[in-house]
């Protein structure tokens, strides 16, 4: 499954862009039936190698997890096992 993301850097100052690695605490998942990990980024770093956006700019980045059931109607991302960043009841078409 895969979940492409775009972060838009609407302030006057560069920003630093980044998420948490597969395994990592701080990693994106999705909640559904049940809890599907990620397992790869592409676009985006870690907090030890962010990238950095200009203003008025934005970062295309992909975030895979574990494949998710084709049945599934709607999903929650979550960032982090805190719960730190989330969007809930995504409808999926």
């Amino acid at each position: 499954t895969a979940i492409e993301f775009r972060i838009v850097n609407s302030t006057n100052e560069a920003i630093a862009a980044y998420t948490g690695e597969p395994g990592e605490n701080d990693a994106f998942y999705i909640e559904a039936d049940n809890y599907y990990y990620l397992t790869g980024l592409t676009g985006i770093g870690n907090y030890k190698q962010s990238i950095t956006i200009e203003p008025n700019y934005y970062l295309d980045f992909t975030a895979y997890f574990q494949p998710i059931p084709l049945n599934t109607k709607i999903i929650n991302l979550v960032e982090g096992q805190t719960n730190s960043w989330g969007m809930t009841g995504i409808n999926l078409e």
